[in-house]
């Protein structure tokens, strides 16, 4: 990274929260500028699609901080 692009990160993460996420949308935008809405549309479609399946009793919701964990101790296995 150079000089610039670290000022530039810097000076970014000291910005509000919700200016961070605009900067970021646009940051992304720039790289896929015709994925945003259909990426949102799907990831919104499989949101819906795993909360039936986690209210009908389809699937199980795990604890997120004790998958981690796992994770943790099977890369300190590794």
């Amino acid at each position: 990274m150079n000089t610039s692009t670290m000022n530039f990160t810097e000076e970014a993460l000291l910005l509000p929260v919700e200016a961070r996420i605009a900067l970021v949308d646009k940051l992304l935008e720039s790289i896929n500028p015709h994925g945003g809405q259909a990426l949102d549309a799907f990831w919104a479609e499989e949101a819906d699609k795993r909360a039936i399946e986690i209210e009908s009793g389809a699937v199980r919701a795990l604890n997120g901080e004790k998958v981690f964990a796992q994770i943790r101790q099977r890369l300190a296995g590794a």
